[in-house]
């Protein structure tokens, strides 16, 4: 299926390994559900990667972009738990923004995702190759079960918070993010080596040198109240 709204936040952090325990127990028992009690918020991923950097995804759908800019949201960033501020001590290398749904199309969720991180050079070539030509030719393709482009909103996403002051390591931001799902990591490989290699990317319009991500298997999947 499509994306569940028409915006997100994502997040790549790699973990300390003597963090590692923590950092899931606190997700999967307090940092989604708490996210999913927001008004707005529609679903929440984590996702880990065998290779690619860094290694944990985290990715959550809301209605719109005022759900992520609002008061609700803000109050939890600005008012982390206790639990949260001791979690997020153990990530580094850190990468996060929030994002305006530009297209979206499929079928379902996958059980793994190509995610790349994209900054453009030519935004309107970029946009317009991705959302007319390449992404509607992947969605169709066999083992394909969602297709998505977003584009960072920057005035959101650079806000201060208490959340971000309190971290190990400051974020570093994303430009667009391109994120294919589908049901297998074997499926996804020869999208990336082909439709979605760097060179197709930059000469589409993205910037030299500035595609990062990679392929990443879905560890936990919830809805709100789930």
């Amino acid at each position: 299926m499509a994306l569940l709204g028409n915006a997100i936040v994502c997040s790549w952090n790699d973990v300390k390994p003597e963090g590692r325990d923590d950092v899931y127990q606190w997700h999967n028992r307090e940092h989604l559900p708490e996210r999913l009690g927001i008004p707005g918020f529609l679903r929440g991923r984590r996702l880990r990667s065998k290779s690619a950097v860094p290694e944990l995804m985290f990715l959550y759908e809301a209605r719109d972009m005022s759900v992520l800019g609002g008061q609700d949201y803000f109050a939890r960033l600005d008012s982390p738990t206790p639990w949260t501020s001791q979690a997020t001590k153990n990530f580094f290398n850190s990468y996060r923004s929030v994002f305006d749904v530009a297209y979206s199309a499929g079928v379902s969720m996958g059980g793994s995702m190509l995610a790349l991180r994209v900054k453009p050079a030519d935004a309107e070539r970029l946009r317009s190759t991705l959302i007319e030509t390449i992404l509607p030719s992947i969605e169709s393709m066999i083992g394909v079960t969602g297709v998505h482009l977003a584009i960072s909103n920057p005035a959101i996403s650079q806000r201060d918070t208490a959340e971000k002051r309190g971290r190990g390591a400051p974020f570093k931001m994303i430009g667009w993010v391109i994120l294919i799902e589908a049901n297998s990591d074997e499926v996804l490989k020869p999208i990336r080596a082909k439709l979605l290699s760097d060179d197709v990317l930059q000469s589409s319009g993205a910037e030299h040198a500035s595609v990062e991500g990679g392929i990443y298997q879905m560890e936990i999947c919830r809805l709100p109240q789930d």
